[in-house]
C-alpha cells in the first residue's frame, strides 16, 4: 500500500480526510481519517437518495436516476443505491440527509458540472454521515444513449448518466484516480459503444474499489465482460485522460487515418493487409474468467454482431484487476470489399455466449476503417 497522503478539502466542522492510493494492479483510491488512519465507510452499505422535488419531477429524470443507481448496483461490490423520496422540497448541505438535486448556484458548484459534498465522523465509530450530489442545472445534459449527441463524438451534450456514476462513486467512498482507465478519472470517455449507442457503467476499477470497501455482492449473476474503443492515455492532475484506441502496423507504427467525428479517426487499411487492432477489455464482474471466446469482424455498419464477416477468433483471460488495453493481429480480407469502402473493424468478447452476464450490450465495439490503395 502506498503510504503517501494527499489531504483534500472537506466542507465540515468535524474533520478533514486524506486519500490513500492502492498500489499493484488496483488503482482505485479511498478516504481515511487523518487522525487515526481508519477507512471511512457506510456501515449499512447503502445510500437511499432524497431526490429534489423540482429536480426530479418528471418520470424521465426519475428513470435516469434509477438507471444510474442500477449501474452501480450491478457492480461486484456489496453496496446498494436506492431512492427514499422523490419529493424533497428542502434540499441542503449539512442536514444529515443524503440528497441529490440540480442547482445554478456557482458558489456550490465552483464551475464544475457536478459535485459531491461529504461529511464524516472520525471519533468513535468511523463512518460517513452524509453525501450530497449537486448537478449544474445550466449545463446541457443528455439522457439519451445516442452517441452522436455527446460532446466526445462531436455533439453538444454532456452524458448525465456517466457524470452521475462518477459522483456516486464519491458517495460510496472512492476518489479520483489518474493512472488507469476508470469512471473516477474521466467519466465522459468511460463508455462502451456499439450501433451508435453508448452505455455508461461503473467499470472494472470502480468495481474493484467498491469490493475493497464493502466486500463481494450476493446478487446474481455476478459476471460481466466488456470491450470499448477507449483507453487510458495519461494523468491529468488528479484525473485521467482517456484516448481513442488505434490501429498499428505489425512493425508497431501508427496506421494512417482520416478524421471521423470531431478528433476521432478512421484508419486507412489495404485489402489483404495485416495490422494490429487495439481495444480495451474489462472484467466488470466478480469472478476471474479464462478461455473467453473472442472474435473480430468486418462490418458495413457500426452495429457489430455475430452475423458480420468474422475474420479471426481467439481466447482471452480477463481478471478483475485491471483494464486490459491490448492489440491483436487481424488481416483485412483480400476480396469482397473495394477501395473507398468505409467499414468497421469490430470485436465481440464472449461471442459464443457461453458466459451468463448481467449485460451483453457492452460485449461489442469497433474501430472505423477506410479501404485504400
Amino acid at each position: 500500500m502506498d503510504t503517501r497522503k494527499t489531504v483534500i478539502s472537506v466542507i465540515t466542522a468535524w474533520l478533514s480526510i486524506a486519500t490513500f492510493f492502492a498500489e499493484t494492479s488496483e488503482s482505485y483510491s479511498y478516504y481515511v481519517c487523518t487522525s487515526n488512519g481508519e477507512i471511512v465507510k457506510w456501515p449499512d452499505k447503502k445510500i437511499n437518495w432524497r431526490a429534489g422535488k423540482n429536480s426530479f419531477s418528471s418520470s424521465d429524470w426519475r428513470d435516469h436516476l434509477l438507471k444510474a443507481n442500477s449501474r452501480w448496483n450491478q457492480a461486484p461490490g456489496d453496496f446498494t443505491f436506492g431512492v427514499d423520496t422523490w419529493s424533497d422540497s428542502s434540499v441542503s448541505r449539512g442536514n444529515s440527509q443524503n440528497e441529490i438535486w440540480f442547482s445554478s448556484n456557482q458558489n456550490i458548484l465552483d464551475g464544475a458540472p457536478a459535485t459531491c459534498y461529504r461529511w464524516a465522523k472520525c471519533s468513535g465509530t468511523v463512518k460517513w454521515r452524509e453525501k450530497d450530489i449537486i448537478f449544474d442545472s445550466e449545463r446541457k445534459w443528455s439522457r439519451s444513449n445516442n452517441m452522436y449527441s455527446k460532446t466526445i463524438y462531436g455533439g453538444d451534450w454532456r452524458n448525465w448518466g456517466a457524470t452521475a456514476l462518477h459522483e456516486m462513486g464519491h458517495a460510496l467512498g472512492i476518489t479520483h484516480t489518474n493512472n488507469t482507465f476508470n469512471i473516477m478519472g474521466s467519466d465522459q470517455t468511460h463508455v462502451m459503444v456499439n450501433n451508435g449507442k453508448i452505455r455508461f457503467y461503473a467499470g472494472e476499477d470502480g468495481g474493484n474499489g467498491e469490493v475493497f470497501l464493502y466486500g463481494q455482492t450476493d446478487t446474481s449473476p455476478r459476471n460481466d465482460l466488456g470491450v470499448t474503443h477507449w483507453k487510458y492515455g495519461e494523468a491529468s492532475g488528479e484525473y485521467s485522460s482517456h484516448w481513442f484506441c488505434r490501429m498499428y502496423y505489425i512493425t508497431g507504427e501508427n496506421v494512417g487515418s482520416i478524421p471521423w467525428l470531431t478528433d476521432r479517426r478512421r484508419y486507412k487499411v489495404k485489402l489483404g493487409g495485416t495490422y494490429k487492432a487495439q481495444f480495451t477489455f474489462e472484467n466488470n464482474g466478480y469472478y476471474d474468467k479464462s478461455d473467453i471466446d473472442v472474435a473480430w469482424y468486418i462490418s458495413t455498419n457500426s452495429n457489430i454482431t455475430t452475423n458480420d464477416n468474422r475474420i479471426r477468433t481467439g481466447t482471452m483471460t480477463l481478471n478483475r484487476n485491471k483494464a486490459y488495453t491490448t492489440e491483436h493481429t487481424v488481416t483485412i480480407p483480400s476480396g469482397g470489399y473495394e477501395v473507398g469502402d468505409e467499414l468497421y473493424l469490430g470485436v465481440i468478447v464472449d461471442y459464443t455466449g457461453k458466459i451468463t452476464e448481467f449485460s451483453s450490450f457492452n460485449n461489442a465495439t469497433y474501430l472505423p476503417i477506410l479501404i485504400v490503395d
